[in-house]
């Protein structure tokens, strides 16, 4: 059975305020605490709301600000697509090679089309990485940096 309007009008009273709340970093017990201090109860019950409401809110807003920002993610890439997809164009038209490459490349890695590269750490003569070898290394390197930086 679908919400009426009015519980549909507290549900997204509600979740505003969590959000806020939630975006200045209080707990959920601290959360249930300010909406009730703030006078946003419970009507049916007259009592603050629930922790356990409060949770269900949190998880709502998380997907809610996920999707946002997927979409957001989403729409900029259509719109550097597009944009790319123009230098090509003009690109073509002018016969440079070298944007149309450019392009393409960017367009490429863009869309994740190339192959990840492989990256392997290896110890002395190819071997496993010895902690010490390591620790070594790092103090090697911390030792050159503060040569660098001088006194």
């Amino acid at each position: 059975m679908p919400l009426n309007n009015s519980q549909e009008d507290i549900i997204a009273h509600r979740r505003e305020a969590v959000a806020r709340l939630r975006l200045r970093h209080l707990s959920q017990r601290e959360i249930c605490a300010k909406l009730a201090e703030e006078g946003i109860i419970n009507i049916e019950e007259n009592k603050p709301w629930s922790l356990g409401t409060i949770n269900l809110d949190l998880k709502s807003l998380d997907a809610q600000w996920k999707r946002q920002a997927m979409n957001h993610v989403t729409a900029k890439k259509g719109l550097l697509l597009a944009e790319y997809y123009e230098v090509l164009r003009v690109a073509w038209q002018s016969d440079d090679l070298a944007i149309i490459l450019r392009a393409c490349k960017q367009i490429a890695e863009l869309l994740g089309l190339d192959a990840p590269e492989r990256t392997e750490i290896s110890g002395t003569d190819g071997g496993p990485v010895e902690i010490n070898d390591a620790r070594v290394a790092l103090a090697e390197a911390l030792s050159k940096i503060g040569e660098l930086a001088g006194p």
